[in-house]
């Protein structure tokens, strides 16, 4: 058996495993028996390549996309490694010297085709897109059917999914800037919205917050105990969604990361914050020592604004703008937090600690190394649903205090809103 026939070999074997996969858990929802006898039929190599390789034609790969500015926008994709003469003073794609992940944009029905061809085959560690790029004999000789022709055809569609669809153009919902020039005249420039680097970021700072190796290193801080990891905080960090509940309408990356965006402090470091000091004789943290923050009284107030004015229909935007508000506020929450884990371990069991005990198991975790009870307690009990639903009474009550009411579709759209958002805390808070 020669190279490209063990190749061969492996590539239908990718193939096959995956739409094992896929159809497996497409049938663990099924349960009419004449639809599950479709899906299996759908499922066939010789079926589904055909259609896949059609519905590729509705996908992009790119490095840059235009549906982060406006779902809606109708415009070019770029796919660029950058320009390397920009130098290393300024952080940009060519940063990741063509190690970075692709997005892929278009119809999000066809995104199921762009994850088969990211599939790696074990043999050489490439892509099956890669496989397709090169014209592989060993790709072609993989798809289903005896007709070299209609193979190279459907080989000629996978790889054409790196190119531009159509004339470069922008669209009326994007962003543009005039950029002046000599006597007068100008550019007029449409950024385009840098996924690639932006995912990058997303996973680093993932990976530094929430890796068990990063625990790990910031419980040993917490202990003054050596470790061989350094811990990395990011100060003053937003949140930002794209998509809202479909985030992969806007490409194969934004739902990998479930429409999140990290945003960066635009400021100089300052590293010379003042000491926390621990919360003692209050019931709670929400109230005076979290709610009297000055960035979480300003977005409590815009959020105000925002529900009271009569005018801000219940369109996308306006929910968009109040999960952004929502989330801000969580995020202050989080910092907060993190903030209050660096004092000495145990605090939270001093006399004058009146903290509820959701919180203490919250705010304090490492007093579990020298308290069995607490220990036991922590590990047992649901406190991160139980400090999610006093985080939102809180924020309900802080919204009504100047005797603001809400009609009642204005009230449940609000109540999903923050039973989402506290959700999606619980999870962060359980995962720490």
């Amino acid at each position: 058996m020669t190279n490209t026939d063990c190749l061969t070999q492996n590539i239908r074997q990718v193939v096959q495993e995956f739409l094992k996969d896929r159809l497996e858990k497409k049938l663990e929802k099924e349960t009419d028996e004449e639809r599950r006898r479709t899906l299996e039929e759908e499922h066939r190599v010789e079926n589904w390549i055909p259609k896949a390789a059609h519905r590729v034609t509705q996908l992009q790969q790119a490095t840059h996309a235009i549906k982060y500015t406006h779902p809606s926008a109708r415009g070019s994709n770029l796919y660029s490694l950058g320009n390397p003469e920009a130098g290393s003073s300024l952080i940009s794609t060519h940063t990741l010297k063509g190690n970075l992940k692709s997005d892929a944009v278009g119809n999000a029905a066809a995104l199921d085709v762009y994850k088969l061809l990211s599939t790696r085959v074990e043999v050489e560690g490439k892509s099956l897109l890669e496989y397709a790029m090169e014209t592989h004999p060993a790709f072609i000789a993989a798809l289903p059917g005896n007709n070299e022709d209609l193979a190279k055809e459907w080989t000629k569609n996978f790889r054409d999914i790196t190119g531009l669809r159509g004339t470069p153009a922008s669209h009326m919902l994007t962003k543009q800037v005039y950029w002046p020039l000599e006597d007068g005249k100008y550019h007029l420039l449409a950024p385009l919205f840098p996924t690639s680097l932006v995912h990058r970021l997303w996973e680093t700072i993932r990976e530094d917050r929430f890796s068990e190796s990063a625990k790990e290193a910031r419980q040993a801080k917490w202990a003054k105990k050596p470790h061989s990891q350094s811990t990395r905080d990011y100060l003053d960090t937003v949140l930002q969604k794209f998509g809202g509940s479909n985030p992969q309408g806007i490409g194969a990356l934004n739902n990998e990361r479930h429409g999140e965006c990290y945003l960066l402090a635009s400021v100089p470091p300052n590293w010379q914050s003042e000491k926390i000091p621990a919360p003692m004789k209050v019931e709670t943290i929400f109230g005076r020592p979290f709610g009297s923050r000055k960035s979480v009284r300003a977005s409590i107030e815009d959020l105000r604004k925002l529900l009271r004015d009569k005018r801000n229909t219940n369109n996308v935007r306006i929910r968009n703008r109040r999960a952004g508000l929502v989330g801000s506020i969580q995020g202050e929450l989080i910092q907060f937090s993190e903030e209050l884990r660096c004092l000495p371990l145990g605090w939270s069991s001093h006399e004058d600690c009146r903290l509820n005990q959701e919180e203490c198991y919250w705010l304090d975790p490492n007093r579990a190394e020298q308290d069995e009870a607490f220990a036991l307690g922590r590990k047992s009990y649901p406190w991160a649903d139980e400090v999610c639903r006093r985080f939102g009474n809180w924020l309900n009550a802080r919204l009504e205090q100047d005797q603001m009411h809400m009609s009642d579709p204005e009230q449940f759209e609000w109540s999903s809103l923050l039973k989402k958002e506290l959700n999606q805390m619980s999870e962060e808070l359980n995962d720490e």
